[in-house]
This record gives C-alpha cells, structure tokens and sequence, in this order.
C-alpha cells in the first residue's frame, strides 16, 4: 500500500477510508448495520455500511491497526483520522 495523504480531524469522532482508496488497494471490509454519517453541524449527509481494519505504523515503529468506516471522501485525501483511533 505505501504512502497515502491522510488528514488529522480532532473533530470527528471516527475514522475513514475512501472507498476508492479500499477498492484500488483491494482492502478487505466487512459489513456493518446501516450507520447514519452526522456531520458536525448535525446534518446528514450518507450513511456507512463497511468497515476495514487499516495497519498505520507510526514514526516510532509502533503497529496500529484502526477501524476506519468507507466512504466517499473529497479527493484531497484518503484517510481521515479522528478521535477513536487514540483510543484503540
């Protein structure tokens, strides 16, 4: 997979994947329950229904391995990384 331009957003509570990126990179998803996308005005914009289990090694070596919900992102990026994955 390589290198990927990601986005740190403190804001969200999760994190995700482009679906492009997963489908390129043939990354494996699983099924989840339909999962409302509350954006941070309290809009919604789609819902979610994949997940994928994405390995992120840190600059200190550290291996960690983030759940990140597909979706359709803006171009700019690929992966948005949010709150949960400090907690993982």
């Amino acid at each position: 997979m390589g290198v990927f331009k990601g986005l740190i957003d403190s804001g969200s509570l999760d994190c995700f994947l482009d679906s492009k990126f997963v489908i390129s990179n043939k990354l494996r998803t699983w099924e989840i329950d339909l999962l409302p996308l509350t954006l941070i005005d309290g809009t919604m914009n789609c819902y979610v229904n994949q997940v994928v289990s994405l390995p992120i090694q840190l600059p200190c070596r550290s291996l960690c391995m983030i759940k990140c919900y597909v979706t359709t992102l803006d171009g700019s990026y690929e992966l948005v990384l949010g709150y949960n994955w400090l907690r993982e």
